[in-house]
């Protein structure tokens, strides 16, 4: 699945544990330089305590980048795919 189609409540299982989409998916385009287009997706960690390492969150979503969203109501990242990945979703 793009990105792009991802959608609320679909769940990623990684090597570190299962993310939620939180948010309906957004992009990002550069027109004149279409290598940093980017389509954003926020998740949310079902289950904190059983979370590995988020230094690994590229590795295990093929996402570009990521940041941190913070702790309330519970641990969320944003994930910045380029439009072309393909993101397994579990459910």
């Amino acid at each position: 699945m793009k990105p792009e189609d991802l959608q609320i409540g679909n769940r990623l299982d990684t090597a570190i544990g299962e993310l939620v989409v939180s948010t309906e998916p957004w992009d990002e385009t550069v027109p004149d330089d279409p290598q940093w287009d980017r389509v954003f997706v926020d998740v949310e960690v079902p289950e904190p305590g059983r979370f590995g390492d988020a230094s690994r969150m590229l590795e295990v979503t093929g996402a570009a980048e990521f940041s941190w969203l913070g702790m309330t109501p519970t641990l969320r990242y944003r994930l910045a795919f380029r439009p072309d990945t393909d993101v397994e979703v579990t459910r």
